[in-house]
């Protein structure tokens, strides 16, 4: 299992497609920051502007989706 950007990394990518099927589950940023929430304080990466963050990654992996196996 992945998490957070990996599959934003090319090389992660050829990585992961080699190594199998790749399946991507979603949920939308609501939810997403529902369930983090709990565990902000101890991932530096989320203390940040968690909205902003959880829809920039979003948008990001939703062209690369195509690309799954």
């Amino acid at each position: 299992a992945t998490g957070g950007g990996a599959f934003l990394d090319p090389a992660n990518r050829v990585r992961l497609k080699e190594a199998g099927p790749t399946i991507a589950l979603t949920a939308d940023p609501k939810t997403i920051y529902e369930r983090v929430k709990p565990v902000i304080a101890t991932r530096p990466l989320l203390a940040a502007d968690l909205s902003c963050l959880l829809s920039t990654q979003l948008a990001g992996l939703r062209p690369l989706v195509i690309l799954l196996d």
